[in-house]
């Protein structure tokens, strides 16, 4: 299997100052290998008041797919999963500077030993394989607006149990239901 890509690629995010970096170990694959990867994600701040990066902000998706297509048309006929998996990223700095933060990780994806290798039927048609490698912002942020305990409880008084039962902090339904069969 050979992958249509160079060694190092670039990609940036134009939304945010993100930018991603790929470092393959090789180019080329048998079925059974494992695809190993190292990913350099870099946010640049422009203002002081961005937040850096920070542990589960960003998720790596490796997914390769086999691709068969006639060689006479542009599309392929089929294009199928073959292997994926999705890290977390977990804070790794490797450069902090004024400007810009780095996070290294590494990745790597097992291929299986059944799959079928890259070739040409002649000139009509060819199997190919694709690696995808996509980073994602995830939804949660642990540093972002935590949510905060119920004002009537405190943190470590009742982490184990529940609060003890003080009938001051209920409503008083009597009067709410004495108003309304008045009202009728």
């Amino acid at each position: 299997m050979t992958l249509e890509d160079i060694k190092r690629r670039r990609i940036a995010m134009n939304q945010s100052d993100i930018s991603a970096t790929v470092k393959l170990s090789a180019v080329e694959y048998i079925a059974g290998d494992t695809i190993q990867a190292t990913v350099y994600v870099t946010e640049g701040q422009k203002k002081k008041s961005k937040r850096s990066l920070t542990l589960n902000d960003l998720s790596i998706s490796m997914r390769v797919y086999q691709i068969s297509k006639f060689n006479l048309d542009e599309k392929p006929i089929l294009s199928q999963l073959m292997a994926t998996n999705t890290y977390i990223l977990k804070n790794n700095k490797l450069d902090n500077d004024e400007n810009k933060m780095t996070q290294v990780h590494q990745v790597s994806l097992e291929l299986d030993e059944e799959l079928a290798p890259s070739m040409e039927y002649s000139q009509i048609m060819s199997l190919s394989y694709k690696l995808v490698i996509s980073i994602h912002k995830t939804i949660y942020n642990k540093t972002d607006n935590p949510v905060p305990h119920p004002k009537f409880l405190q943190t470590i008084e009742y982490e184990d149990a529940l609060p003890l039962y003080d009938s001051s902090r209920l409503p008083l339904y009597d009067n709410l239901s004495r108003s309304n069969i008045c009202a009728e």
